[in-house]
């Protein structure tokens, strides 16, 4: 895709596969992401959905064994272009991970950290320039009434809820175009998930915002579209009322209504090339695929990689006496709309 095919998307990812050493996370997804909406990305634990929403800001390049093929362009630029610099790159890509993660310092200082950090040999904002960038910034996230008389107290030391913001809010006075979420509610008490996505909602239009959820009825609530994945691949991508009201493809209902379910959780990518579980390890650190690869026999997987992404399920899910350091391989134990779920 060129520069000017597409005006109206944010993100197009075209043809886009990662692999972790030789285990392949993402199989040629290709997506498009409209400007100025929310993006909600679903699906089971363990099928790329992080992986893939790290792939936009090439967060995923911190591990030494990942590599990649196709394309992923933001506003007609493609980021993994040689002459394109991450610094420059994050500055317009805003991250919220998780757990929310303050800097140990000072509300006031959270908030103008991206700002000293990405103009260090430029003349620094004076006192008054600085107090209008925070309260802009506390404003924008709805903190500046519960915190403007303690802004010197320490970030760590605020609720959660308020932690998130203010992660939120470190972003802003950068502006970037484009804020990526991991999950952003899966630390927070329903208070505090309910004042997050009212923050979302509001910064719609005004920022591209693309949302990892494993919560159902959250992607319904605070996205305008939502992408369907399974195993790697793209399944669906519509508008959210349509996907959950009248999904086109059967995968995409089968989750939706609980036929697809949670298999063994995945804590963040598969281990490096070469590891090798002992008797301290704990069961179950890297994706559902990549542990099946290890315990079923080669014929098996060759025609498990040939099948559709509901089929391999389904054939993964009969591999039942394999086991991990001692504990059952594969557990479809969660069914309905809320699957709150840890992150790939």
């Amino acid at each position: 895709m060129t520069s000017g095919a597409d005006a109206s998307a944010a993100i197009f990812v075209e043809k886009l596969s990662l692999w972790y050493g030789d285990f392949q996370a993402l199989f040629d997804v290709d997506l498009r992401v409209r400007a100025g909406a929310i993006t909600s990305l679903i699906g089971p634990s363990g099928c790329g959905k992080t992986t893939l929403l790290r792939s936009v800001n090439r967060i995923n390049e911190r591990l030494p064994y990942v590599r990649t093929s196709g394309s992923v362009r933001l506003w007609g630029l493609d980021i993994y272009d040689p002459n394109v610099e991450l610094a420059q790159l994050r500055k317009q890509v805003g991250m919220v991970f998780q757990r929310p993660n303050p800097l140990p310092l000072s509300v006031r200082d959270n908030v103008l950290f991206g700002t000293r950090v990405h103009r260090p040999n430029e003349r620094q904002p004076t006192r008054g320039e600085s107090d209008r960038i925070v309260e802009e910034a506390l404003r924008e996230v709805l903190l500046w009434d519960e915190l403007k008389d303690s802004l010197d107290r320490r970030g760590t030391e605020l609720s959660l809820e308020q932690q998130q913001k203010l992660c939120i809010a470190r972003l802003l006075p950068v502006k970037p175009k484009l804020l990526l979420m991991d999950e952003p509610c899966s630390a927070l008490d329903p208070a505090g998930t309910e004042a997050v996505e009212e923050l979302i909602w509001k910064l719609r239009g005004d920022y591209t915002i693309l949302i990892v959820t494993h919560n159902m009825a959250q992607a319904r609530r605070a996205s305008e579209e939502c992408v369907f994945m399974l195993l790697g691949e793209m399944i669906e991508h519509s508008d959210t009322a349509s996907m959950f009201l009248n999904p086109a493809n059967s995968q995409t209902a089968a989750y939706i209504e609980g036929r697809i379910g949670e298999t063994t959780k995945g804590t963040g990518p598969p281990n490096p090339p070469g590891f090798r579980p002992g008797v301290g390890d704990a069961p179950g650190t890297g994706s559902s695929r990549q542990l099946c690869a290890t315990q079923a026999s080669p014929a098996t997987m060759t025609a498990v990689a040939r099948s559709s992404p509901l089929q391999r399920l389904g054939s993964i899910l009969k591999v039942r006496n394999a086991s991990w350091c001692g504990q059952p391989l594969l557990s479809c134990h969660r069914s309905g709309l809320n699957s709150p779920g840890s992150s790939q």
